[in-house]
Protein backbone atom coordinates (compact mmCIF):
# COMPACT_ATOMS: atom_id res chain seq x y z
CA UNK A 1 0.00 0.00 0.00
CA UNK A 2 1.39 3.33 -1.01
CA UNK A 3 0.90 5.92 1.62
CA UNK A 4 1.67 9.54 0.98
CA UNK A 5 4.10 10.90 3.41
CA UNK A 6 3.70 14.28 5.00
CA UNK A 7 6.40 15.92 2.80
CA UNK A 8 4.66 14.62 -0.37
CA UNK A 9 1.25 15.99 0.74
CA UNK A 10 2.82 19.35 1.55
CA UNK A 11 4.45 19.49 -1.90
CA UNK A 12 1.11 18.76 -3.62
CA UNK A 13 -0.67 21.45 -1.58
CA UNK A 14 2.03 24.03 -2.30
CA UNK A 15 1.94 23.24 -6.05
CA UNK A 16 -1.87 23.47 -6.11
CA UNK A 17 -1.78 26.80 -4.28
CA UNK A 18 0.77 28.15 -6.74
CA UNK A 19 -1.38 27.14 -9.74
CA UNK A 20 -4.52 28.68 -8.19
CA UNK A 21 -2.68 31.87 -7.29
CA UNK A 22 -1.35 32.37 -10.80
CA UNK A 23 -4.74 31.55 -12.36
CA UNK A 24 -6.76 33.76 -10.04
CA UNK A 25 -4.38 36.44 -8.97
CA UNK A 26 -2.47 37.22 -12.11
CA UNK A 27 -2.68 40.59 -13.76
CA UNK A 28 -6.24 41.64 -14.41
CA UNK A 29 -7.76 44.36 -16.47
CA UNK A 30 -10.30 46.49 -14.70
CA UNK A 31 -13.07 48.36 -16.51
CA UNK A 32 -12.02 51.74 -17.81
CA UNK A 33 -13.26 54.53 -15.58
CA UNK A 34 -15.53 57.13 -17.13
CA UNK A 35 -13.74 60.29 -18.17
CA UNK A 36 -14.42 63.41 -16.17
CA UNK A 37 -15.70 66.14 -18.50
CA UNK A 38 -16.66 68.49 -15.63
CA UNK A 39 -16.45 72.18 -16.40
CA UNK A 40 -17.71 74.84 -18.80
CA UNK A 41 -17.90 74.16 -22.53
CA UNK A 42 -18.45 76.65 -25.36
CA UNK A 43 -18.63 76.54 -29.13
CA UNK A 44 -20.54 77.39 -32.29
CA UNK A 45 -23.40 75.83 -34.22
CA UNK A 46 -23.54 75.30 -37.97
CA UNK A 47 -25.78 78.40 -38.04
CA UNK A 48 -23.02 80.51 -36.47
CA UNK A 49 -24.88 80.76 -33.15
CA UNK A 50 -23.27 80.11 -29.77
CA UNK A 51 -23.65 76.94 -27.71
CA UNK A 52 -22.59 76.67 -24.08
CA UNK A 53 -23.10 73.93 -21.54
CA UNK A 54 -21.96 72.93 -18.09
CA UNK A 55 -20.86 69.43 -17.07
CA UNK A 56 -20.97 68.42 -13.43
CA UNK A 57 -19.82 64.93 -12.52
CA UNK A 58 -21.11 62.59 -15.19
CA UNK A 59 -24.02 64.78 -16.38
CA UNK A 60 -24.77 67.87 -18.45
CA UNK A 61 -26.40 70.20 -15.94
CA UNK A 62 -27.44 73.02 -18.31
CA UNK A 63 -27.22 73.91 -22.00
CA UNK A 64 -27.86 77.08 -24.03
CA UNK A 65 -27.95 77.05 -27.83
CA UNK A 66 -28.81 79.75 -30.31
CA UNK A 67 -31.34 78.52 -32.88
CA UNK A 68 -32.44 80.23 -36.11
CA UNK A 69 -35.17 79.06 -38.46
CA UNK A 70 -37.35 80.08 -41.38
CA UNK A 71 -41.08 79.88 -41.16
CA UNK A 72 -44.46 81.45 -41.66
CA UNK A 73 -46.47 83.94 -39.63
CA UNK A 74 -50.09 84.90 -39.60
CA UNK A 75 -51.57 87.61 -37.41
CA UNK A 76 -53.95 90.55 -37.47
CA UNK A 77 -51.47 92.54 -39.59
CA UNK A 78 -51.17 89.90 -42.30
CA UNK A 79 -49.22 86.79 -43.09
CA UNK A 80 -46.01 85.83 -44.83
CA UNK A 81 -42.63 84.21 -44.51
CA UNK A 82 -40.27 85.02 -41.68
CA UNK A 83 -37.01 84.14 -40.03
CA UNK A 84 -36.56 84.02 -36.29
CA UNK A 85 -33.91 83.30 -33.71
CA UNK A 86 -34.05 82.35 -30.07
CA UNK A 87 -31.91 80.75 -27.40
CA UNK A 88 -32.82 77.21 -26.40
CA UNK A 89 -32.18 76.97 -22.66
CA UNK A 90 -32.12 73.63 -20.90
CA UNK A 91 -31.68 74.50 -17.22
CA UNK A 92 -33.13 78.00 -16.83
CA UNK A 93 -31.18 81.00 -15.49
CA UNK A 94 -28.12 78.91 -14.79
CA UNK A 95 -30.10 76.46 -12.66
CA UNK A 96 -29.28 72.80 -13.12
CA UNK A 97 -31.51 70.55 -15.18
CA UNK A 98 -33.63 68.31 -13.03
CA UNK A 99 -32.81 65.61 -13.79
CA UNK A 100 -29.54 66.43 -15.58
CA UNK A 101 -28.68 64.79 -18.91
CA UNK A 102 -26.54 61.75 -18.03
CA UNK A 103 -23.33 61.11 -19.95
CA UNK A 104 -23.20 57.47 -21.08
CA UNK A 105 -20.45 56.06 -23.29
CA UNK A 106 -19.09 59.62 -23.75
CA UNK A 107 -22.46 60.88 -25.11
CA UNK A 108 -25.57 62.71 -23.91
CA UNK A 109 -29.05 63.10 -25.33
CA UNK A 110 -32.00 65.16 -24.25
CA UNK A 111 -35.47 65.45 -25.65
CA UNK A 112 -36.74 69.00 -25.40
CA UNK A 113 -39.67 68.97 -22.99
CA UNK A 114 -43.08 68.60 -24.62
CA UNK A 115 -41.81 67.86 -28.13
CA UNK A 116 -39.96 65.39 -30.30
CA UNK A 117 -37.05 67.81 -30.69
CA UNK A 118 -33.71 66.47 -29.53
CA UNK A 119 -30.18 67.63 -28.67
CA UNK A 120 -27.34 65.08 -28.87
CA UNK A 121 -23.67 65.43 -27.98
CA UNK A 122 -20.52 63.31 -27.97
CA UNK A 123 -17.26 64.01 -26.17
CA UNK A 124 -14.52 63.36 -28.74
CA UNK A 125 -11.73 63.92 -26.20
CA UNK A 126 -11.25 65.48 -22.76
CA UNK A 127 -11.43 68.94 -24.38
CA UNK A 128 -13.55 68.52 -27.54
CA UNK A 129 -17.25 67.76 -28.08
CA UNK A 130 -19.62 67.81 -31.04
CA UNK A 131 -23.21 66.98 -31.77
CA UNK A 132 -26.45 67.90 -33.43
CA UNK A 133 -29.91 69.15 -32.69
CA UNK A 134 -33.08 68.52 -34.65
CA UNK A 135 -36.22 70.61 -34.35
CA UNK A 136 -39.28 69.44 -36.25
CA UNK A 137 -41.65 71.77 -38.06
CA UNK A 138 -43.92 73.79 -35.82
CA UNK A 139 -41.01 75.24 -33.84
CA UNK A 140 -41.84 78.59 -32.30
CA UNK A 141 -39.33 80.22 -30.02
CA UNK A 142 -40.35 82.67 -27.34
CA UNK A 143 -40.52 86.31 -28.49
CA UNK A 144 -40.28 85.42 -32.19
CA UNK A 145 -43.31 87.43 -33.29
CA UNK A 146 -45.42 84.38 -34.09
CA UNK A 147 -42.96 82.99 -36.63
CA UNK A 148 -43.58 79.22 -36.79
CA UNK A 149 -41.15 76.95 -38.63
CA UNK A 150 -42.54 75.16 -41.65
CA UNK A 151 -39.78 72.55 -42.01
CA UNK A 152 -37.43 70.61 -39.76
CA UNK A 153 -34.32 72.46 -38.63
CA UNK A 154 -31.13 70.42 -38.30
CA UNK A 155 -28.11 71.95 -36.59
CA UNK A 156 -24.62 70.59 -35.94
CA UNK A 157 -22.28 72.01 -33.32
CA UNK A 158 -18.75 71.79 -31.93
CA UNK A 159 -17.47 72.91 -28.54
CA UNK A 160 -14.30 72.95 -26.49
CA UNK A 161 -13.71 72.90 -22.78
CA UNK A 162 -12.91 76.34 -21.40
Amino acid sequence: MNALSFPNIAAVLISTAAVLTSACGGSSTSPTAARDYSGSWAGTTSQGNPITFQVSGNSVSNLNMGVSYSGHFSNSLGSGTCTASFTLTLGFNGNALNPPMPINADSFRSAVSGSTDVVVGTFNSATSASGNATFLSGLQGANTGGCVSTAATAITWTATKR
